[in-house]
């Protein structure tokens, strides 16, 4: 992965762990984010969980689109997912998102791990 992919890891990560931070559930006494990581031959798959807000089902269809924002007391612009979107595309990776309003959300992101394809190229 060049500089570029390396940067967009990180600017996905960020934004997954910052949307997380935003919309922990400040009814819950206990807050939490899961942050999984498994390479693997052909990918690496990045999870990041929740026990916040959730987003309703009739709003995760806007998901991922440009200044869409789930909740009306959102802060923000609305371009968090929108950039994971984006930049996961622009790896070449999957992004999903698996969320229960008032239970959490897991958002997954599935990258071609293309360092170990190149040294099995070799």
């Amino acid at each position: 992965m060049g500089v570029k992919g390396h940067r967009n890891s990180q600017l996905i990560l960020k934004n997954l762990v910052c949307n997380a931070i935003q919309f922990a559930d400040p009814r819950k006494e206990m807050k939490r984010i899961d942050i999984n990581i498994h390479s693997g031959s052909k990918n690496v798959a990045i999870e990041v969980t929740d026990n916040g807000l959730g987003i309703s089902e009739q709003e995760q269809a806007n998901i991922g689109k440009p200044f869409f924002r789930a909740s009306p007391e959102a802060r923000g612009m609305g371009l968090g997912l929108f950039l994971v979107k984006k930049l996961s595309e622009k790896l070449g990776a999957s992004f999903t998102l698996r969320s229960r309003e008032d239970e959490g959300t897991t958002c997954a992101i599935n990258v071609p791990n293309l360092v170990k394809r190149l040294t099995h190229q070799s």
